[in-house]
């Protein structure tokens, strides 16, 4: 089936499920990249008042986190379904963000980088499984390779978009930072939302035995 040409409602899910879940590997990108910008804001004096041991552990907790979340995502996604995995992950992601950008110090900052670090994980492992089991075989490397492009992409949005806030919102000071961080809870609503209109990947049907809903779910000529 990999030679058959799709026709253009299969065209149109696709695309449409490319762009939703490669939200998650903006997100990956965004949140690895925006503390280079946000930090030296943050750790002022008039703000977390970080020591550069506590600005390591701020920028670590997440790296802590994405082994942890890459190493036991890929289970949790088998036992529950990769959709309602990145549904979770979605939440996680912006309440992560929202706990980073609202941190009235350093202990909560360094616990929310960890929450946000095991979204980044989780994203990493199932957004590709999910993308690779959705898509028809001749486009599934063309898929998998575009959440890679989403997650350089959010690093150059994150770095972006930390040049245009310290320099738009000069007058806020020190406390930039925060609007740096918060602009990671949109792409979050918008993976949220975009998922529940998406379907569970067909294999992980197949798997729990549910051969009829995945040949309704796809395009005839899916390879499922």
């Amino acid at each position: 089936m990999s030679g058959e040409q799709i026709s253009p409602e299969a065209k149109s899910f696709v695309r449409t499920v490319m762009i939703t879940a490669t939200f998650g590997g903006l997100l990956f990108g965004y949140d690895t990249g925006v503390v280079n910008g946000a930090l030296p804001f943050m750790a002022a004096e008039d703000q977390l008042n970080l020591t550069p041991q506590l600005e390591g552990f701020v920028v670590s907790a997440l790296l802590v986190g994405a082994a942890i979340g890459s190493v036991t995502g890929g289970r949790i996604a088998d036992a529950m379904g990769r959709r309602k995995m990145i549904l979770i992950l979605a939440v996680i992601f912006f309440c992560a963000a929202m706990g980073c950008t609202l941190a009235p110090a350093v202990e909560v900052m360094i616990p929310c980088r960890f929450l946000l670090g095991l979204a980044v994980g989780g994203a990493s492992v199932t957004v590709p499984v999910y993308l690779a089991e959705v898509s028809p075989a001749d486009r599934r490397g063309r898929m998998v390779t575009q959440n890679e492009l989403m997650i350089v992409t959010g690093q150059f949005l994150a770095y972006l978009c930390n040049a245009v806030l310290s320099v738009s919102l000069e007058h806020v000071g020190n406390g930039v930072w925060r609007y740096m961080l918060s602009v990671a809870a949109l792409p979050a609503i918008l993976l949220f939302f975009g998922m529940i209109k998406m379907p569970e990947s067909p294999r992980r049907m197949a798997l729990k035995g549910h051969f009829d809903d995945a040949l309704k779910q796809y395009p005839n000529n899916f390879c499922l």
